[in-house]
């Protein structure tokens, strides 16, 4: 009698018509190993008919819009819609699916190792400059459609500000939002380690005098200093003199009447790490016997 009461209630209602907006499509039947590739999250419309007070209460979960793709080949594909694709409660018709019918590609799904390039936002205070970054892990894997993991030739990080960095720091971030289809699978975060310091310049160190240590009786040195060109932090060039720098050759027993050798240039012990030799000329030193 309950149930016979509702139905004859049910059918005395008013008919009336709704329309509900971003109804998600469930795309079903896709073959193992394969994606689906739309340009962004797929929605519908869907115009229904009822009883008002069921229509009335419908909400866009309650409904479901089917892609049945168990018959559908790899490539671009084209899916019309009809009313049977919609999942609906019972006594509810379907007038409308807007679009009616969507296109979309299907592809095959890979993964691949992606490198991770750190995404840096404003600048350091005036005076100080990046001297490294590196990134752990520097790689991360990523899995999607083939035609678009394949395109990705690195992916960024989260923006890491620089505004008021002086020093040395690390920061843990993300990986940069992908297309809806890209999805990474190494496990965050990841960590950036960057050195900062203040900002380097060249100095050149003129006449630093040639050390030959083996020297040999009967030749002598023509060229009997070099000039050396340091790189590195502005304070710390400009506490090393000439007199720290040294230029050493080795020959071991010459036979020819001249001969060319590479120095070796040393920094003082105690120097600044960050403090290196750039260049130094004449390249080779060259030799002569009496």
């Amino acid at each position: 009698m309950l149930l016979a009461f509702i139905l004859y209630f049910v059918s005395r209602q008013p008919i009336s018509d709704v329309r509900l907006t971003g109804i998600p499509i469930e795309f079903r039947g896709l073959n193992q190993g394969m994606e689906v590739m739309v340009d962004a999250q797929q929605t519908v419309n869907v115009r229904l008919r009822g009883p008002r007070d069921i229509v009335r209460g419908l909400t866009p979960n309650q409904i479901a819009v089917i892609a049945d793709l168990s018959d559908k080949e790899p490539g671009e594909r084209n899916i019309q819609f009809r009313p049977d694709d919609v999942s609906r409660p019972n006594d509810i018709e379907v007038l409308q699916i807007d679009p009616a019918s969507i296109t979309f590609r299907i592809d095959k799904k890979i993964r691949r190792l992606v490198e991770v390039r750190p995404n840096f936002s404003d600048e350091l205070p005036e005076g100080f400059e990046i001297y490294s970054s590196s990134i752990t892990p520097s790689q991360v894997e990523v899995e999607g459609p083939q035609s678009q993991v394949k395109s990705i030739t690195s992916l960024k990080t989260e923006t890491i500000n620089l505004s008021d960095k002086k020093s040395d720091f690390k920061s843990f971030v993300d990986v940069e939002a992908l297309q809806h289809s890209i999805r990474v699978k190494t496990p965050g975060p990841i960590s950036v380690r960057i050195e900062i310091g203040e900002i380097r310049t060249r100095r050149t160190l003129r006449d630093v005098p040639v050390h030959w240590e083996d020297a040999q009786p009967g030749y002598r040195l023509l060229t009997q200093t070099l000039n050396v060109e340091l790189y590195g932090p502005t304070s710390s060039l400009e506490t090393i003199e000439q007199n720290q720098i040294t230029a050493v050759i080795r020959t071991g027993k010459l036979t020819e009447k001249t001969a060319s050798v590479k120095p070796e240039i040393s920094l003082p012990d105690n120097v600044d790490k960050h403090v290196r030799i750039e260049s130094y000329a004449p390249s080779e030193i060259k030799l002569k016997k009496h």
